[in-house]
């Protein structure tokens, strides 16, 4: 009577192990190699705490190419209005487009311009406004955040330089906008 493999009677003899070869040994070294190198590369993209280009300003908003959102009735139109800042005179123009969410900055000292650049809409709530402000061409202050609040017929005008400033509540520069156009 015929008995199927490994049924029945077992046989103490072992099978004898080959040697593993260099070569075999070398191609599973190179395989588990890449396994690891690809699965750091995927965490890292995944965890990774690349910065984004640009200033660092504000760094903790979303700052991109396209806004958030667009700016309501009550936020749009041009405001003006002058900045409590350690040197006087200095003043800012905000030109916010109903229904867009990119507008432009102007600082004005003495009555004469003396750098700009853009605003781009990132959050709102009821009575807030948060900007990210671009002026490439101000020194030493190329960046930051602006967060309007309405203030009587105007809104209160608060310029940070950083997130950390923003949670702190600490403006450098302050002052109220009344709308100009």
């Amino acid at each position: 009577m015929h008995q199927p493999p490994g049924s029945g009677r077992r046989t103490r003899a072992r099978r004898r192990r080959r040697p593993v070869s260099a070569r075999s040994a070398f191609a599973a070294g190179i395989v588990v190699g890449a396994c690891v190198v690809l699965a750091g590369v995927a965490l890292v993209s995944a965890f990774g705490d690349e910065q984004p280009d640009g200033p660092p300003a504000t760094e903790g908003l979303a700052a991109s190419a396209k806004p958030t959102g667009v700016f309501s009735r009550a936020f749009a139109g041009t405001w003006r209005g002058a900045l409590a800042t350690e040197d006087p005179g200095w003043e800012v123009q905000l030109a916010l487009p109903e229904g867009e969410g990119t507008g432009s900055v102007q600082y004005y000292q003495h009555g004469r311009i003396e750098c700009s650049g853009t605003v781009q809409f990132v959050k709102a709530a009821k009575a807030e406004l948060r900007l990210d402000e671009r002026t490439p061409n101000c020194s030493p202050n190329k960046s930051g955040i602006v967060r309007l609040t309405p203030r009587g017929k105007g809104l209160r005008h608060q310029w940070y330089a950083n997130e950390n400033d923003l949670a702190e509540q600490a403006p450098s520069f302050d002052g109220t906008l009344k709308k100009v156009g």
